[in-house]
Protein backbone atom coordinates (compact mmCIF):
# COMPACT_ATOMS: atom_id res chain seq x y z
CA UNK A 1 0.00 0.00 0.00
CA UNK A 2 2.91 2.37 0.68
CA UNK A 3 4.04 2.11 -2.94
CA UNK A 4 0.48 2.72 -4.10
CA UNK A 5 0.46 5.98 -2.14
CA UNK A 6 3.90 6.83 -3.53
CA UNK A 7 2.71 6.29 -7.09
CA UNK A 8 -0.40 8.43 -6.73
CA UNK A 9 1.60 11.14 -4.98
CA UNK A 10 3.82 11.45 -8.05
CA UNK A 11 0.90 11.25 -10.46
CA UNK A 12 -1.02 13.97 -8.60
CA UNK A 13 2.00 16.12 -7.66
CA UNK A 14 1.35 15.70 -3.95
CA UNK A 15 -2.21 17.05 -4.07
CA UNK A 16 -3.92 15.26 -1.17
CA UNK A 17 -7.46 15.58 -2.52
CA UNK A 18 -6.47 14.25 -5.94
CA UNK A 19 -4.57 11.35 -4.36
CA UNK A 20 -7.73 10.47 -2.45
CA UNK A 21 -9.75 10.54 -5.68
CA UNK A 22 -7.25 8.24 -7.38
CA UNK A 23 -7.55 5.78 -4.51
CA UNK A 24 -11.32 6.04 -4.49
CA UNK A 25 -11.52 5.30 -8.22
CA UNK A 26 -9.08 2.38 -7.93
CA UNK A 27 -6.98 3.83 -10.71
CA UNK A 28 -4.44 1.48 -12.25
CA UNK A 29 -0.75 1.64 -11.39
CA UNK A 30 1.88 1.59 -14.11
CA UNK A 31 4.74 -0.56 -12.72
CA UNK A 32 7.25 1.00 -15.13
CA UNK A 33 6.37 4.49 -13.92
CA UNK A 34 6.47 3.37 -10.29
CA UNK A 35 9.97 1.99 -10.79
CA UNK A 36 11.00 5.31 -12.35
CA UNK A 37 9.62 7.25 -9.37
CA UNK A 38 11.46 5.02 -6.90
CA UNK A 39 14.70 5.51 -8.83
CA UNK A 40 14.16 9.26 -8.78
CA UNK A 41 13.96 9.20 -4.99
CA UNK A 42 17.07 7.06 -4.72
CA UNK A 43 19.06 9.28 -7.08
CA UNK A 44 18.21 12.34 -4.97
CA UNK A 45 18.71 10.58 -1.59
CA UNK A 46 15.06 11.25 -0.71
CA UNK A 47 13.19 8.93 1.65
CA UNK A 48 9.50 8.83 2.47
CA UNK A 49 6.95 7.71 5.01
CA UNK A 50 3.21 7.36 4.53
CA UNK A 51 0.16 7.91 6.66
CA UNK A 52 0.35 4.18 7.45
CA UNK A 53 3.81 4.46 9.03
CA UNK A 54 4.37 4.34 12.80
CA UNK A 55 6.67 7.36 12.30
CA UNK A 56 3.95 9.47 10.67
CA UNK A 57 3.54 12.67 12.75
CA UNK A 58 0.59 12.51 15.13
CA UNK A 59 0.03 16.23 14.55
CA UNK A 60 -0.88 15.62 10.89
CA UNK A 61 -3.81 13.40 11.81
CA UNK A 62 -5.74 16.45 13.07
CA UNK A 63 -5.54 18.26 9.73
CA UNK A 64 -8.66 18.40 7.56
CA UNK A 65 -6.71 16.80 4.72
CA UNK A 66 -3.68 15.06 6.23
CA UNK A 67 -0.98 14.31 3.64
CA UNK A 68 -0.80 10.70 2.54
CA UNK A 69 2.95 10.85 2.16
CA UNK A 70 5.88 12.81 3.56
CA UNK A 71 9.17 13.03 1.70
CA UNK A 72 12.28 13.79 3.72
CA UNK A 73 16.03 14.13 3.96
CA UNK A 74 17.83 14.02 7.28
CA UNK A 75 16.96 13.09 10.84
CA UNK A 76 13.31 12.02 10.93
CA UNK A 77 13.46 11.58 14.72
CA UNK A 78 13.31 15.39 15.05
CA UNK A 79 9.57 15.11 14.46
CA UNK A 80 9.30 13.61 17.95
CA UNK A 81 10.76 16.75 19.56
CA UNK A 82 8.92 19.78 20.92
CA UNK A 83 8.77 22.08 17.91
CA UNK A 84 8.36 25.85 17.75
CA UNK A 85 8.07 28.51 15.03
CA UNK A 86 9.82 31.89 15.14
CA UNK A 87 9.23 34.53 12.48
CA UNK A 88 9.66 38.20 11.66
CA UNK A 89 10.66 40.63 8.93
CA UNK A 90 13.13 43.12 10.36
CA UNK A 91 16.83 42.30 10.61
CA UNK A 92 17.93 44.92 13.14
CA UNK A 93 20.30 44.84 16.10
CA UNK A 94 17.33 45.09 18.42
CA UNK A 95 15.66 42.00 16.98
CA UNK A 96 18.90 40.05 16.75
CA UNK A 97 19.52 40.80 20.45
CA UNK A 98 16.00 39.61 21.32
CA UNK A 99 16.61 36.48 19.27
CA UNK A 100 19.91 35.85 21.09
CA UNK A 101 18.16 36.18 24.44
CA UNK A 102 15.35 33.86 23.35
CA UNK A 103 17.65 31.14 22.03
CA UNK A 104 20.04 31.32 25.00
CA UNK A 105 17.17 30.59 27.39
CA UNK A 106 15.42 27.90 25.38
CA UNK A 107 14.84 24.39 26.66
CA UNK A 108 16.25 22.61 23.61
CA UNK A 109 13.15 23.03 21.43
CA UNK A 110 13.45 22.26 17.71
CA UNK A 111 12.80 25.04 15.19
CA UNK A 112 10.35 24.37 12.39
CA UNK A 113 10.75 26.95 9.65
CA UNK A 114 9.67 28.14 6.21
CA UNK A 115 13.13 29.76 5.98
CA UNK A 116 12.11 32.96 4.20
CA UNK A 117 15.05 35.23 3.29
CA UNK A 118 15.73 37.93 5.87
CA UNK A 119 14.95 37.55 9.56
CA UNK A 120 13.77 33.93 9.28
CA UNK A 121 17.14 33.10 7.77
CA UNK A 122 18.87 34.79 10.73
CA UNK A 123 16.82 32.58 13.07
CA UNK A 124 18.00 29.48 11.22
CA UNK A 125 21.63 30.63 11.34
CA UNK A 126 21.35 31.24 15.09
CA UNK A 127 19.96 27.76 15.73
CA UNK A 128 22.69 26.15 13.62
CA UNK A 129 25.35 28.26 15.34
CA UNK A 130 24.10 27.07 18.74
CA UNK A 131 24.03 23.45 17.54
CA UNK A 132 20.23 23.33 17.86
CA UNK A 133 17.92 21.31 15.64
CA UNK A 134 15.99 22.67 12.64
CA UNK A 135 13.16 21.23 10.53
CA UNK A 136 12.84 22.89 7.12
CA UNK A 137 9.49 22.74 5.32
CA UNK A 138 9.58 22.87 1.52
CA UNK A 139 6.75 23.96 -0.78
CA UNK A 140 8.19 21.94 -3.65
CA UNK A 141 10.12 18.74 -4.32
CA UNK A 142 13.24 17.98 -2.29
CA UNK A 143 15.30 17.46 -5.45
CA UNK A 144 15.57 21.27 -5.54
CA UNK A 145 14.17 22.58 -2.23
CA UNK A 146 13.12 26.22 -2.09
CA UNK A 147 15.02 27.50 0.96
CA UNK A 148 17.22 30.46 1.78
CA UNK A 149 19.59 28.04 3.54
CA UNK A 150 21.54 26.00 0.98
CA UNK A 151 23.77 23.70 3.06
CA UNK A 152 22.40 21.16 5.52
CA UNK A 153 23.78 18.86 8.20
CA UNK A 154 21.44 15.92 7.71
CA UNK A 155 22.40 14.32 11.03
CA UNK A 156 21.16 17.35 12.97
CA UNK A 157 18.50 18.75 10.66
CA UNK A 158 15.49 17.57 8.68
CA UNK A 159 14.02 18.64 5.34
CA UNK A 160 10.43 17.63 4.68
CA UNK A 161 7.86 18.11 1.93
CA UNK A 162 4.52 16.64 0.97
CA UNK A 163 5.52 17.09 -2.68
CA UNK A 164 7.51 14.61 -4.79
CA UNK A 165 10.55 15.55 -6.90
CA UNK A 166 10.10 17.80 -9.94
CA UNK A 167 7.14 19.62 -8.38
CA UNK A 168 7.63 23.39 -8.36
CA UNK A 169 6.51 26.17 -6.04
CA UNK A 170 2.96 27.53 -6.41
CA UNK A 171 0.83 29.82 -4.25
CA UNK A 172 -1.42 26.99 -3.04
CA UNK A 173 1.62 24.90 -2.14
CA UNK A 174 3.04 27.74 -0.09
CA UNK A 175 -0.28 27.93 1.78
CA UNK A 176 -0.33 24.18 2.39
CA UNK A 177 3.22 24.39 3.71
CA UNK A 178 2.12 27.05 6.21
CA UNK A 179 -0.69 24.80 7.43
CA UNK A 180 1.80 21.96 7.89
CA UNK A 181 4.04 24.28 9.93
CA UNK A 182 1.14 25.31 12.15
CA UNK A 183 0.25 21.68 12.75
CA UNK A 184 3.78 20.77 13.81
CA UNK A 185 4.72 23.78 15.93
CA UNK A 186 3.60 24.02 19.55
CA UNK A 187 3.44 27.83 19.30
CA UNK A 188 4.41 30.77 17.09
CA UNK A 189 6.58 33.72 18.14
CA UNK A 190 6.63 36.95 16.14
CA UNK A 191 9.50 39.38 16.30
CA UNK A 192 9.00 42.72 14.50
CA UNK A 193 7.02 42.25 11.28
CA UNK A 194 5.62 44.64 8.68
CA UNK A 195 1.88 45.25 8.53
CA UNK A 196 1.74 43.60 5.09
CA UNK A 197 4.05 40.76 6.09
CA UNK A 198 3.83 37.48 4.18
CA UNK A 199 4.23 35.73 7.54
CA UNK A 200 0.82 36.94 8.73
CA UNK A 201 -0.98 34.14 6.90
CA UNK A 202 0.42 31.84 9.59
CA UNK A 203 -1.81 33.50 12.19
CA UNK A 204 -5.08 32.05 10.91
CA UNK A 205 -3.66 28.53 10.75
CA UNK A 206 -2.42 28.72 14.34
CA UNK A 207 -5.72 30.17 15.55
CA UNK A 208 -7.75 27.49 13.75
CA UNK A 209 -5.71 24.85 15.56
CA UNK A 210 -6.11 26.55 18.93
CA UNK A 211 -2.40 27.23 19.31
CA UNK A 212 -0.74 30.10 21.14
CA UNK A 213 0.75 33.07 19.32
CA UNK A 214 3.33 35.19 21.14
CA UNK A 215 4.47 38.60 19.96
CA UNK A 216 7.22 41.06 20.87
CA UNK A 217 5.99 44.68 21.04
CA UNK A 218 7.32 47.46 18.82
CA UNK A 219 7.74 51.22 19.20
CA UNK A 220 7.20 51.73 15.46
CA UNK A 221 3.40 51.80 15.35
CA UNK A 222 3.08 52.98 11.76
CA UNK A 223 5.24 50.44 9.96
CA UNK A 224 5.05 47.29 12.08
CA UNK A 225 2.00 45.22 13.01
CA UNK A 226 3.10 43.70 16.32
CA UNK A 227 1.04 45.92 18.61
CA UNK A 228 -2.08 45.43 16.47
CA UNK A 229 -1.67 41.66 16.74
CA UNK A 230 -1.27 41.93 20.51
CA UNK A 231 -4.49 43.97 20.71
CA UNK A 232 -6.22 41.20 18.75
CA UNK A 233 -5.21 38.57 21.28
CA UNK A 234 -1.60 37.53 20.77
CA UNK A 235 0.29 37.30 24.05
CA UNK A 236 2.87 40.04 24.62
CA UNK A 237 6.34 38.81 25.51
CA UNK A 238 9.66 40.52 26.13
CA UNK A 239 11.65 37.44 27.16
CA UNK A 240 11.58 33.67 26.74
CA UNK A 241 10.43 33.29 30.35
CA UNK A 242 7.13 35.03 29.42
CA UNK A 243 6.02 31.95 27.52
CA UNK A 244 3.27 30.08 29.34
Amino acid sequence: MNEVLLYFSFINKGNTKKIFESLKKHEQIDPVELKKYKSMLEENSIKYITILSSKYPEEFKYLNNPPFILFYKGNLDLLKNTKIALSGDVVSQKNLDLLDDFVENMKNETLVTLNFPGFDDEVVKKFIQKDLKVIFLAANGLDNPYFSQKEFDFEKNLLISIYPPEVGVKKERLQSRSEILASLAKYLVFFEFKKNSKSLHLVNFFLEMGKMIYCYPTDNFNEFGNNDLIKEGAKLITHYSDLA
